[in-house]
């Protein structure tokens, strides 16, 4: 049902609209509520706290510790406080705690005559009232400690209010202020001034009033929300029903009537609007096509047609089977040129490749030309190189022989400069005493001109044997010269034969060239003509089947025209 009507979709989205709109914007009003509620709890809670601490103060300062101590308890039951106690910054509970009455007794009179008479005797009638107290069997416990709430010792480090929701007591949510109360300057003379905080007073409250009133008005929106969509709903159905489903639903049933061959059947129009401009136009279309017309010509023209694809059919069926007899005459001739083509490709392959092997063997026919050329360049750079390699071993032989002569005037030289010393080392010993450092002297000469003989005598049989290898060199580069001439004649022979087996070749080439081209051109010719009666073959196999498929299509449109004219029928004109 839902797939099927469409008023029922539009409120369907409508309503969920309005229930996620109304949704929201109750639960911000619900969170500001809350939040106005939670603010409005705070400014009481520090009125409250500023007035109890400015009372305790005020009783106090002059003594009346006891009045302090009666107010503080009065308040604890009344303005709908869930507790009241002030933490001292020790960690003590006020009220609770004795010893602070000693020290401040101690403390005032430690002052001697500087000391408030009248406030020690009020502490002191403070202090006479707990010993009756505890004559009477009240005795308090004294100086009373527990573990300091962490956000309280955040008060007593930083001094700064603070409020916040507690849930610690099971499904009762409570709302704590802490005020932090001040060490009042007129507070020194009791207390001291050793601390600028004397403690933290803190304010226990219920939320329960505050989360009912939040209770009840959530509860109120949701059910005016709930009514309003309700009504909106409501009302939305009745529109849909009267300005959209039912001028939609009367289309409809004209639709319907057309389409099972009343064509004339008209949409009445009762409004202006979107839906009376559709009726109107489909009105206007249905007049312009001339439906009753239409469906005249198209029955005058069934009859033709049929009349006409029986005549036709039996035209295709002759012209059918003419195609076939001249395809069939095409087929052979076609398989003829066929053969003819393959026996003209096969001579064409056998030429190409005689033609490929040929062009093959004159390629390695110029390679080996190259291959003499160079190695002819190579010998002649070898007959060069070794007859300088020749001229410079015959220039090395007159430079060792001009080697040996300065060495014969080295040799000289030494034995005369060993006979110098001989001489000089006499004299010395002549001289005596003065002569021997002369004599050392002339004993390192001669040590020196003995070793230059050496050496020279070294050098002279070094220079002999560098002449004979130089001999036999320039013999051997002689003989490599000759030999060098005799190869680069006969590379030279070798390189006049390939040259005319070079030529003999580019005629086998060439005669084979002309001889694949006339075989290729046969060949394309063969080609051509087998293309052309393939392709013959393939429009006469074409035509065949475009007569079989016309005889075809002519049966169809005829079996067409007899369905048509059958359906035309049903309708009235």
């Amino acid at each position: 049902m839902f797939k099927k009507r469409l008023d029922i979709k539009l409120i369907a989205v409508i309503v969920i609209t309005l229930l996620i709109g109304f949704g929201v914007q109750a639960f911000i009003n619900i969170k500001k509520e809350h939040a106005d509620l939670y603010e409005q709890t705070t400014k009481k809670s520090s009125l409250l706290a500023g007035s109890i601490i400015k009372t305790i103060q005020n009783n106090m300062v002059v003594g009346r510790a006891d009045i302090a101590h009666r107010v503080f308890q009065d308040l604890k039951t009344g303005y709908e406080i869930e507790s009241l106690e002030i933490t001292k910054n020790n960690g003590a509970e006020a009220f609770t705690d004795y010893e602070t009455i000693n020290d401040v007794i101690k403390r005032l009179e430690s002052k001697g005559k500087d000391a408030d008479s009248e406030t020690l005797s009020e502490i002191k009638r403070f202090q006479n009232i707990i010993k009756d107290e505890r004559e009477r069997g009240i005795v308090r416990k004294g100086k009373v400690v527990r573990e300091v709430d962490q956000r309280v010792k955040g008060v007593l480090e930083t001094g700064k209010e603070l409020s916040y929701h507690d849930e610690a007591s099971g499904d009762k949510e409570l709302h704590v202020f802490l005020k932090p109360i001040f060490n009042d300057g007129r507070c020194y003379k009791c207390h001291g001034s050793e601390y600028s905080l004397r403690g933290v007073l803190r304010i226990t409250s219920s939320m329960s009033e505050i989360n009912k009133r939040i209770a009840e008005n959530r509860n109120r929106i949701l059910i005016i929300s709930l009514l309003t969509i309700l009504m909106i709903g409501i009302t939305l159905r009745i529109a849909l029903n009267l300005l959209v489903t039912a001028p939609i639903g009367k289309i409809v049933e004209t639709l319907k009537a057309i389409a099972s061959g009343d064509l004339t059947k008209e949409v009445k129009i009762e409004s202006d609007d979107e839906i009376g401009e559709l009726g109107k136009w489909f009105n206007r279309m249905s007049k312009n096509i001339s439906l009753v017309e239409i469906f005249k010509r198209i029955q005058d023209t069934i009859n033709q047609t049929t009349t006409a694809s029986g005549q036709i059919s039996a035209i295709a069926a002759q012209q059918e089977k003419g195609e076939t007899d001249q395809a069939a005459s095409i087929n052979e001739i076609t398989a003829t040129v066929e053969e003819l083509s393959s026996s003209a490709r096969q001579v064409n392959e056998r030429a190409e490749s005689v033609a490929a092997q040929s062009k093959d063997t004159l390629k390695i026919a110029h390679d080996g030309q190259k291959s003499v050329s160079a190695t002819i360049e190579e010998m002649n750079n070898i007959k060069e190189k070794v007859e300088t390699i020749a001229e410079n071993i015959l220039r090395l032989s007159e430079q060792a022989q001009q080697i040996g002569t300065i060495i014969n005037t080295v040799n000289t030289i030494s034995e005369q400069t060993n006979m110098l010393a001989l001489n000089a080392s006499i004299e010395a010993a002549r001289a005596g005493e003065h002569g021997k450092g002369f004599a050392v002297v002339a004993s390192e000469v001669r040590k020196l001109a003995d070793l230059s003989q050496k050496s020279t005598a070294k050098i002279e049989a070094l220079v002999r044997e560098i002449q004979a290898a130089t001999n036999s060199t320039v013999m051997a580069t002689e003989e490599g010269s000759k030999s060098v001439d005799a190869g680069v004649k006969r590379v030279m022979q070798a390189g006049d034969t390939i040259t005319a087996v070079i030529t003999t070749i580019k005629d086998t080439v060439d005669a084979f060239a002309e001889i694949t081209i006339a075989s290729r051109q046969q060949s394309m010719a063969i080609d051509q003509v087998s293309e052309a009666m393939g392709d013959i073959n393939q429009r006469m196999k074409q035509r065949v089947a475009g007569a079989h498929e016309m005889q075809q299509a002519a049966e169809s449109l005829n079996q067409l025209g007899k369905e048509l004219q059958a359906m035309v029928s049903k309708y009235k004109f």
